[in-house]
C-alpha cells in the first residue's frame, strides 16, 4: 500500500509526503504528483521499502529538480549507493 499527501506550507514550496511501499505499480501516481505540483519537496520519511522502479523513480525525480526534505535510513542507504545525498 502506498499513501502521498500533499501538505501546502505557507512561503514553502509543496511537500509531497509518501508512506509505505514505493513499488512498480505505484511509479506513475507518484510521478504525477510530482509534476504537477511544480517545485515540489519529497518527504520520504515513510517509505518502508522501493523496488528497482521506484527507486528509478526517485533517481529521475532528483536529476528533474526535485528536492529530497526527508527520507528513511533505508531509502537514504540506496539513494547514496548512486552517489545521491539524503538529508
Amino acid at each position: 500500500m502506498l499513501r502521498i499527501h500533499r501538505l501546502e506550507q505557507p512561503g514553502a514550496p509543496p511537500m509531497i509526503r509518501i508512506e509505505g511501499k514505493l513499488l512498480h505499480q505505484w511509479v506513475e501516481e507518484v510521478s504525477a504528483a510530482c509534476q504537477d505540483a511544480g517545485p515540489v519537496l519529497l518527504d520520504l520519511s515513510m517509505v518502508t521499502f522501493a523496488d528497482q522502479a521506484g527507486m528509478e523513480l526517485l533517481r529521475s525525480l532528483i536529476a528533474g529538480g526535485v528536492e529530497i526534505n526527508a527520507c528513511s535510513n533505508y531509502i537514504a542507504e540506496l539513494l547514496q549507493r548512486k552517489e545521491v545525498r539524503c538529508p
